[in-house]
């Protein structure tokens, strides 16, 4: 008699949905706390989908020169994500990696571009932006 092992969910496996919902959430609640201010309309009111991106949210001030009070939710946001993605990158290296090798470049690498990616918050938003990026070319390879 073959017994079929039952394919359980594990808390673990669904860190990576549920970060993602989390983040999509607190992005969407950051959103309604901006100021105001893009690079089109520099004394517009509240964020503007098409003009602001999503590091505006992330900045002390919004780009109108009032205090942004969605900078907390917007960094707990970002790293609630990045962690996220640093779980979904184990899991897929394991999951879809045939080579011990590719394995460890993906976890590691993966790892490594979310980690930076946490930091874009600082002031060296567009140097930690890069570096993530650099790290991130090989998990997609």
């Amino acid at each position: 008699m073959i017994q079929k092992k039952a394919n359980k969910i594990h808390v673990i496996d669904t860190i990576p949905f549920l970060g993602i919902l989390t983040f999509v959430g607190l992005y969407l609640f950051s959103s309604t706390l901006y100021p105001g201010g893009s690079h089109a309309d520099i004394n517009s009111t509240g964020f503007d989908w098409i003009h602001n991106y999503w590091c505006n949210l992330l900045n002390e001030k919004g780009m109108n020169g009032q205090p942004n009070p969605a900078k907390p939710y917007a960094i707990f946001a970002t790293v609630v994500l990045c962690l996220s993605l640093i779980v979904f990158f184990i899991q897929f290296a394991k999951t879809f990696s045939k080579s011990v090798f590719w394995k460890q470049i993906i976890i590691v690498n993966g790892a490594l571009s979310m980690s930076f990616a946490t930091l874009i918050f600082t002031q060296y938003h567009d140097l930690m932006t890069i570096v993530s990026s650099i790290f991130g070319l090989f998990v997609v390879m």
